[in-house]
């Protein structure tokens, strides 16, 4: 019994060493967690409308299957997309509007 006490603790104390490499993507994917939780959900958007604005169906298509299989904050993000997108064409409405007046 004194035995197995002695090696549960000689367990808990030893501690794990981590590659560089490793260390550092474990901590850049805590700090992401903790600090920037919607920072793939803001890379994702930039993704779809720089293939918007490139014209690339492809890319398109794929984005949107992503997010189509995700399904955490899905709405709120065409709800914003679409806002963002309506409020797009309103400004090019009006820029439009100046050059063919």
């Amino acid at each position: 019994m004194l035995m197995s006490a002695k090696k549960k603790r000689k367990k808990k104390n030893m501690a794990k060493v981590l590659e560089e490499d490793s260390y550092q993507e474990a901590l850049e994917h805590i700090i992401q967690r903790d600090f920037y939780p919607d920072l793939p959900k803001l890379r994702t958007q930039a993704q779809y409308l720089d293939a918007l604005e490139k014209n690339d169906m492809q890319k398109l298509n794929q984005i949107k299957l992503s997010l189509a299989q995700s399904t955490q904050g899905t709405f709120f993000f065409f709800f914003f997309f679409f806002i963002f997108c309506f409020i797009l064409f309103i400004y090019l409405c009006i820029l439009l509007s100046y050059f063919f007046d």
